[in-house]
């Protein structure tokens, strides 16, 4: 006579080839289909069956190591070892340009921006590497962002917020224009970015 081996859970019965209720899952108590003792949680059997479906034998197996049996903890750890490295990484002191620029190479930048619009909403990368926003701006409008560091990436952009109009971004490092961009319409944007060298 010929057996089978196959493996049995806590929620489902190969043998029965059915669910197993929330009720019946009382860990010790026995499956409604097979009469085989239930596993405790995590865990299953191996049973083996005859022809007839039969229960031959069974054996409880090994609780397998928590690393297969919960991948969304691992997940979880890994992530949080991820943002405290990140977080001690950023807070190791160095007072150089955040973006990356080298320090043996500062170069002082100026966003500029003009045109004919009334009014534009300005976008900007900062010193520091993060973005920012300014609202309803009249034209002409320049800031000197400061000393960066060669390889630093800068950006602007600026909408008009008006029907008509032109609206051009200026990026000067030192004395030349990185990049110059000019747009005319409803609601155009013009938009300039490059790298300090």
């Amino acid at each position: 006579m010929a057996t089978k081996t196959i493996t049995h859970g806590q929620n489902f019965c190969p043998i029965g080839n059915r669910a197993i209720n929330k009720t019946d899952r009382l860990y010790g108590a026995n499956c409604p289909f097979c009469k085989v003792p239930l596993p405790a949680r995590n865990r299953y059997l191996l049973v083996t069956v005859d022809d007839n479906g039969t229960v031959v034998s069974s054996e409880l197996m090994p609780e397998p190591p928590i690393w297969k049996r919960t991948p969304v903890v691992m997940a979880v750890a890994l992530l949080a070892a991820f943002i405290i490295m990140f977080l001690f990484a950023d807070l190791s002191g160095d007072t150089g340009p955040s973006s990356g620029g080298s320090l043996s190479c500062n170069r002082t930048v100026r966003y500029s921006v003009d045109g004919t619009a009334r009014s534009v909403d300005i976008t900007m990368q900062n010193r520091t590497g993060n973005t920012e926003q300014l609202s309803d701006v009249s034209l002409p409008w320049d800031l000197d962002v400061g000393a960066m560091g060669c390889g630093d990436f800068v950006y602007l952009s600026a909408q008009n917020q008006g029907d008509t109009g032109t609206v051009t971004c200026e990026i000067s490092v030192g004395s030349a224009v990185l990049e110059t961009a000019t747009s005319s319409g409803s609601y155009v944007i013009a938009s300039c970015s490059g790298s300090v060298d």
